[in-house]
């Protein structure tokens, strides 16, 4: 690419997603000697950075979505221009007086068809040409006079780097004006030797006066130049140019963060644009979102308060044009052949909203996935006209006859729908040329999943108003292929050749809103990710009625041997979803599970249930979520660990266990009875899990006090070993259980206050080994990550993950962004060596860790609770499955 592709794209990393509407941002502020003086109000587009070095300072060593843009070959090029154009503006004269003030105005021009040029204009307080070529030249730039125009002298300078372009200098007035064509140096002095300068534009200046110097750089862009979309990599058709862009001027302040980009101003509009429709309108709540489905990829959203007022401004709209006739003309023969008034009719039931979304369909191509949809006020008049105009259908949904009315009589975002089919939805009309489109916005909206229930959708929206005229919402990722017939041919090069580079950035949402008389309201939120190195495959999502509180837990459907999934919400609600994410049912309870999900079968019938406990219960219940017989048990006490189940024999005769505060160990039988002969009391609470395993033809019940001490016992509860020493308080209900084939040498593995591994076995003999000091916040796994069949030590203490092998060899360490990490676990699957997993309860990322420290291919994925990992389907294809909010999503790892 030339060096003009590359600055486009470049630049295009904030507009790309700007392209039907194709609203940026940044802004200017005047100097002494305007900057604008050298500017034409033929430019398409302007960037003022307000503070250079400031800006230029955040740009290149603070901000992140820059230096996570320098993967790219072509950006860390532009990268490069940036510093040697840096170099140049510091070595102009009295650059250290006025860098602290100093504003940099860079203006666009287009070139032929397709492309643009740009001139860089700053203001230099030295008169002497001369004093600018020494000191340009002590930078070791190469400056030649490359001739004169309007007694102005223009110099040639080459850079040292000889693969940077030629640039072309001139100082005229007190402004440097530079340039990678003389002849764009040329048209900059003959603009300022002329009174066709840009700040004698008054819709320039209407919107200029609205910009903020507080911020870093403002955005203007100029519509009425069929250049202003081009240099955002849109091609606009000839005939459309203003119906689509609906503008004048617009500009706008950015405010940058860490994972979002906002942009507020002003967009000026004049009576021959889209935007002065609205005019009159006032802004509306955006209630579609009720309708509109939450895999929409990009939505438009019209709001007008008065739809018969609208109504008669378009149609002064097309006037102004020069299209009053032709629109009047096709009103006449629509309003012919059926034998209505097509005005009158739809003014009577139209209400404040209407709009077009188009849906994610890999079956489609991107443009034939639209649908249009119109808010109802009065649905009995809009199903009379709806049946009189509509035809038999086979596909279960009457469909119109034409469309016409809505060719030219909205926006070109309106046509194509030839003989479309509809359905009312809620408060809605909504019409598509694909019946299964229809019905898939009727599934979703009965199935309440739209984007009013969106997280993602709510956490972008808080950042915007609730009301507006004009609003454009994108999922990225999906939003992409809509475009693909409006953009430019070097821009689609640019995306095509990399496919990571959109998904750094998530959502968009975009919106105009009534303000003073010619003036709108924009507001622009941008979504940035920089952790998501991979979209991930999500398989389904399934919202619940609040947050998700505990790990999936997978459960096997005993009539299918298919797998299932139970979870339980922050408000104590328990499901049980099918692997095809439905709800198949739900039920309240008192309090939140605090043991292991088990399933039993408690009828020796081959039909399971699902047994756990909570702090004063045990739970037992059926596949149809109902209490089985004699459950729930309520205990005589609150419990103190979680609920533990042996079965001796094999034989389906459960043994269920579990403390109570006071040091007592209730065991009851699989009817909910408790046993007799069982009989265990100690000082001590008992803090970890149960325990059972069989040695040389011999039962042993082994678990944990909260003062470190280790209880061996037998059937009846009574102590079958000894032993004296303890564990270390802090970490005992942590402690893992090692087994050996000599009983004595069992042992329980934890960790004390500064990270010291502790091991101590049923003979009494400690092991203490120290790695390095930890903090009293650190978190410890022990299991065997490299495969080598024998345990590891894996320590997460704030933002470091580290491992090391039995014999004390380092595994890895890695250092990570976020100190909101938890829930470190050890997986295994695949036959693979064991991986860590992790949560970043801040960013609501999850991540995989392998034996080398190395993340996943597939990961980070989105969710924010510990997950499990299993074949859900049973297709040979791992899925994660993970808490979202409100949501529980399901991720294909292949």
């Amino acid at each position: 690419m030339n060096k003009r592709t590359i600055f486009l794209a470049a630049l295009a990393i904030f507009v790309i997603v700007f392209s039907i509407l194709g609203y940026l941002n940044i802004a200017d502020k005047p100097d002494s000697v305007s900057p604008y003086k050298a500017i034409s109000s033929k430019a398409c587009a302007i960037l003022n950075i307000n503070n250079y070095n400031r800006a230029y300072e955040n740009l290149m060593f603070k901000n992140l979505m820059w230096q996570e843009l320098m993967d790219d070959e072509e950006i860390h090029t532009l990268n490069h221009q940036i510093r040697t154009m840096d170099s140049l503006f510091r070595a102009l004269p009295n650059f250290s007086d006025i860098e602290e003030d100093l504003s940099i105005v860079i203006a666009f021009y287009p070139n032929g068809k397709s492309g643009f040029n740009h001139t860089i204009i700053l203001p230099c307080k030295s008169q002497n040409g001369d004093e600018l070529i020494e000191a340009i030249s002590e930078m070791a730039f190469k400056p030649e006079l490359y001739g004169t125009f309007e007694g102005t002298e223009i110099y040639t300078i080459q850079p040292k780097d000889t693969s940077l372009s030629p640039f072309y200098a001139a100082l005229e007035n007190e402004l440097v004006i530079l340039s990678f064509l003389p002849d764009m140096t040329e048209d900059a002095i003959r603009i300022a030797h002329s009174d066709n300068a840009l700040f004698t534009d008054k819709e320039f200046t209407s919107v200029q006066r609205t910009t903020g110097d507080f911020t870093d750089w403002n955005f203007f862009i100029n519509y009425r130049e069929r250049g202003g979309m081009r240099l955002l990599g849109i091609e606009v058709p000839e005939a459309k140019d203003e119906d689509l862009i609906g503008s004048g001027w617009t500009a706008l302040d950015a405010t940058m963060h860490p994972d979002l980009i906002l942009f507020n101003g002003f967009t000026h509009s004049g009576p021959d644009t889209y935007l002065s429709l609205f005019d009159k309108q006032k802004s509306q709540d955006i209630d579609a979102v009720e309708i509109i489905p939450d895999d929409v990829s990009l939505f438009f959203h019209f709001g007008v308060s008065n739809y018969p007022s609208y109504s008669e401004a378009r149609k002064k709209y097309f006037e102004v044009k020069g299209k009053g006739e032709s629109y009047a003309k096709k009103l006449e023969e629509l309003n012919n052949e059926f034998h209505f008034d097509t005005e009158s009719e739809l003014n009577k039931w139209v209400a404040n909203e209407f709009g077009v979304m188009y849906l994610k369909d890999k079956d489609l191509e991107p443009m034939d996935s639209k649908l249009i949809f119109f808010r109802i006020s009065d649905k009995k008049e809009a199903l009379a006209l709806m049946n009189r105009l509509s035809e038999e259908s086979d596909q279960g949904l009457d469909r119109l006859p034409v469309i016409r009315l809505l060719d030219d009589f909205e926006t070109v975002l309106f046509e194509g729908l030839d003989r479309p089919y509809y359905a009312f939805v809620g408060k809605y009309l909504v019409l598509s040329t694909s019946a299964a489109l229809v019905d898939h916005v009727l599934e979703k909206y009965k199935r309440g999943q739209t984007l009013k229930k969106s997280q993602f959708y709510n956490e972008l929206s808080a950042n915007l108003s609730d009301q507006s005229n004009v609003y454009l919402y994108v999922h990225l990722n999906d939003g992409l292929p809509v475009y693909r017939t409006i953009l430019q041919k070097t821009s689609l090069e640019f995306f095509n050749e990399n496919p990571e580079f959109l998904k750094k950035f998530e959502h968009l949402g975009i919106q105009f809103k009534d303000g003073k008389k010619n003036m709108f309201y924009q507001h622009t939120a941008l979504d940035y990710n920089p952790n998501r190195k991979h979209e991930g495959n999500t398989l389904w999502e399934v919202e619940l009625d609040t947050l998700v509180l505990m790990k999936p837990r997978i459960v096997l459907n005993h009539y299918t041997n298919a797998r299932e999934i139970f979870i339980q919400d922050v408000g104590n609600k328990i499901y049980l979803i099918d692997n095809k994410g439905n709800i198949i049912w739900k039920r309240q309870l008192k309090e939140p599970i605090l043991s292991e999900v088990y399933q039993i079968d408690v009828f020796k019938n081959n039909k399971l249930q699902i047994l756990f406990s909570g702090e004063s219960s045990i739970y037992l219940i059926d596949r149809k979520g109902r209490d089985v017989e004699n459950y729930p048990i309520q205990l005589s006490g609150i419990t103190t660990n979680g609920l533990s189940v042996i079965d001796y024999e094999k034989n389906r005769e459960y043994r269920l266990l579990i403390g109570l505060r006071g040091g007592k160990i209730l065991n009851f039988d699989r009817s909910g009875k408790e046993i007799e002969g069982w009989d265990f009391k100690q000082s001590e609470e008992i803090v970890s899990p149960i325990q059972h395993f069989v040695l040389n033809g011999k039962d042993y019940i082994t678990c944990v006090g909260s003062d470190g001490s280790i209880f061996v016992l037998n059937r009846r509860g009574e102590i079958r070993i000894p032993i004296k020493e303890h564990l270390p308080v802090r970490n005992a209900h942590l402690a893992k259980l090692e087994l050996s084939n000599d009983v004595m040498k069992c042992k329980y593995v934890t960790t004390d206050e500064t990270g010291n591994v502790f091991k101590l076995n049923f003979e009494g003999e400690k092991e203490i080994i120290n790695f390095e000091q930890f903090s009293s916040n650190h978190q410890f796994v022990y299991g065997d990550i490299n495969n080598d069949r024998k345990p590891d030590y894996t320590f997460l203490d704030s933002n470091r993950l580290m491992s090391f092998n039995h014999a004390k060899e380092k595994i890895f360490e890695i250092s990570l962004e976020s100190a909101s990490l938890a829930y470190p676990a050890l997986y295994r699957f695949n036959e693979d060596a064991g991986k860590i997993g992790l949560s970043d309860t801040t960013s609501k990322m999850i991540m995989l860790y392998n034996e080398a420290g190395i993340i996943d291919d597939k990961f980070p994925l989105k969710g924010n609770s510990e997950f499990s990992i299993s074949d859900i389907n049973k297709d040979e294809r791992y899925n994660v499955i993970v808490g979202l909010g409100k949501k529980l999503v399901v991720y294909n790892l292949e």
